[in-house]
C-alpha cells in the first residue's frame, strides 16, 4: 500500500516519505516557499544520507509553523481589529502580517539549539555504539509519517483535554504536530553524559592517565523558578468560571462583555509526575523545557494566577494549544503518565515514536549495514483503533526476552486505568511482533480487556 494508506510498510528506504514531503503545499499547508525550495534538495532515497539538507530544513519548518500559529492567534487579531467581531480588511491584514516576522520568533535561538544537537550527535554515537540510535533523520520520519497518518485518518481533528468549547482548527493541529514531532528529542544528549565519561575514563586509563574530573553539567539555580513555572504550565488546564464575567473585572477594548472567563487549575497528578521526570533528567521533559526557553511563542504563554484578570476564551484556547505541544514532548518519555484516548497529540507522538524506534539503526548496524532489523506496518490507524505489526528480520533468542517484556511493560503502563478514566468497549490497541521463525509476541487492548504474550523461554534458542 502507498503511504499514508494503512498497511503501509516502513522499509529500508524513505522514498514514499520523501515523495510525500516533496508534494509541498498539497500536503503541508503552512510551509513557505524558501522551505519548499530546501525540501527539493533532498536527493537521496534515505533521510539518513541527507543530514546537511535536514540541518537547514529543521529550523525553517519550525519557524513556518510558528508563523502560522501566530497568524491564527485570536488575541492578536482581535486586539488589532477596528471593531470587535468584524473581519480585518485585507489592506490592514497585510500591514498586520509584517509584524509576524521570523526574527521576532526566536529564529536565531532555535537554530543554535538544533545545530548544537546535530553537532553533538556524532559524539553520542561513539558514547554508545550498540545502543544509541539516529535522532536527526528520526524526528523527520516521525513528523512526516505522523502528518500523513493524522491527515488521512484523523483529518487533523485531535482531542485536547479541556478544549470542548475552545475548538482548535485542523491547520493549527498541523503546526502543533510539526513542533512536537521535530522537537521531541532535543534533550537526548543529557542522557549520555555519563556514557561519555565512562568511555573517556576507559580510553585514557590505558594510556596511564587518571581522570582529574568528569564532565558535569547542571541547570543554574536561577533557572529553577523558570523550570517550575513551565512545568506548572504543562500540568495546568483552563477551567470555566461562569461567575467571573468581564463586567466584574477590568477589560480590554476588544473583550466581549458577556464572554465566559477561565481560570487555571493545576492538575497535581501531572505536576508531580513531570517533576519526577525532570529529576530523572528524562529527555522528553528536558526537550520541552529547552524549546519553551528558546521560543518566544512559549515564553508568552498565559496562566491565570489570580481571579482579578481571568483568561478570555481565546487566551484559554491559546494556553491549551501551547500546553498540548509541550505535554506531548514531555509525556513521550514519561511512562508514569497514562493515556486513555488515542487521538491526543501526546499519544500519537508516543505511538509514532515507538514505531520508528524499533527499526532505527545503531552505529554498529550502520557500519555492518544490518539496518532495519524490524519492519513496521501500520495495520489500522483510527481515533479508537490503532494496530501495528512488527516483523523481525532475524530469529529471536533468549537474550531478546527482556527487551520484549520491557516493550510490553511500557505499553501496559501507558494505557493502565487511573483516576477519572474510562475505557470504552470500542477502543482497540494492538502491537503484534513476529520473528523470522514465526515466534510471536503481542500486546492487545480489546473490549475493555488487556492481554499480552511473549514466547516461553524454552521455545527460543540460546543463540541466533
Amino acid at each position: 500500500m502507498a503511504f499514508p494508506d494503512v498497511k503501509f510498510e516502513f522499509d529500508d528506504k524513505d522514498v514514499d516519505l520523501i515523495a510525500y514531503l516533496k508534494a509541498g503545499r498539497q500536503n503541508f499547508t503552512f510551509l513557505r516557499k524558501p522551505t519548499l525550495n530546501q525540501i527539493k534538495k533532498l536527493a537521496s532515497e534515505e533521510l539518513d544520507q541527507c543530514r546537511s539538507v535536514l540541518n537547514e530544513l529543521w529550523p525553517k519548518v519550525i519557524i513556518d509553523a510558528l508563523l502560522k500559529l501566530r497568524e491564527t492567534d485570536g488575541e492578536i487579531v482581535e486586539a488589532n481589529s477596528i471593531k470587535l467581531g468584524e473581519r480585518i480588511p485585507p489592506r490592514r491584514w497585510k500591514l498586520l502580517k509584517t509584524f509576524f516576522h521570523e526574527e521576532s520568533l526566536s529564529r536565531e535561538e532555535v537554530t543554535t539549539v538544533f545545530k548544537a544537537f546535530a553537532d553533538f550527535e556524532t559524539i553520542l554515537y561513539g558514547a554508545s555504539p550498540k545502543k544509541y540510535r539516529d535522532h536527526l533523520a528520526h524526528v523527520f520520519r516521525v513528523w512526516i509519517s505522523g502528518h500523513g497518518l493524522i491527515k488521512r485518518h484523523f483529518a487533523f481533528k485531535l482531542t485536547a483535554p479541556g478544549s470542548h468549547d475552545l475548538p482548535i482548527t485542523a491547520g493549527e493541529w498541523e503546526c502543533m504536530w510539526a513542533l512536537a514531532a521535530l522537537c521531541h528529542d532535543l534533550g537526548y544528549p543529557v542522557r549520555y553524559i555519563e556514557s561519555i565519561n565512562q568511555k573517556a575514563r576507559e580510553a585514557f586509563r590505558g594510556l596511564g592517565l587518571l581522570p582529574a574530573g568528569d564532565l558535569q553539567f547542571r541547570f543554574s539555580p536561577q533557572a529553577r523558578l523558570f523550570h517550575d513555572a513551565m512545568i506548572r504550565f504543562m500540568a495546568s488546564t483552563p477551567v470555566k468560571a461562569p461567575c467571573l464575567r468581564t463586567e466584574q473585572t477590568p477589560r480590554l477594548h476588544h473583550e466581549k462583555s458577556t464572554e465566559e472567563r477561565y481560570v487555571s487549575h493545576l492538575q497535581n497528578k501531572y505536576y508531580v509526575k513531570l517533576l519526577q521526570s525532570f529529576d530523572d533528567l528524562d529527555h522528553g521533559i528536558i526537550s520541552a523545557l529547552l524549546i519553551s526557553k528558546c521560543l518566544v511563542h512559549f515564553l508568552e504563554s498565559d496562566l491565570c494566577h489570580d481571579p482579578w484578570k481571568p483568561l478570555t476564551s481565546e487566551a484559554a484556547r491559546q494556553c491549551i494549544m501551547r500546553r498540548e505541544i509541550l505535554r506531548a514532548i514531555a509525556f513521550h518519555s514519561c511512562p508514569e503518565v497514562y493515556h486513555v484516548q488515542f487521538d491526543t497529540l501526546a499519544f500519537v507522538l508516543y505511538i509514532l515514536d515507538e514505531i520508528q524506534e524499533w527499526g532505527r539503526p545503531t552505529l554498529d548496524e550502520l557500519q555492518t549495514r544490518e539496518q532495519k532489523r524490524v519492519t513496521s506496518t501500520v495495520v489500522e490507524f483510527k481515533p479508537k483503533h490503532i494496530s501495528v505489526a512488527l516483523k523481525y528480520k532475524r530469529r529471536w533468542t533468549r537474550k531478546d526476552l527482556p527487551d520484549l517484556e520491557n516493550k510490553l511493560n511500557q505499553l501496559h503502563k501507558r494505557v493502565r486505568l487511573g483516576a477519572d478514566t474510562y475505557v470504552s468497549e470500542d477502543q482497540h490497541l494492538e502491537f503484534r511482533m513476529e520473528d523470522s521463525a514465526g515466534k510471536k509476541a503481542y500486546f492487545l487492548l480489546n473490549k475493555q480487556r488487556i492481554s499480552r504474550h511473549v514466547p516461553p523461554k524454552k521455545s527460543l534458542p540460546s543463540n541466533a
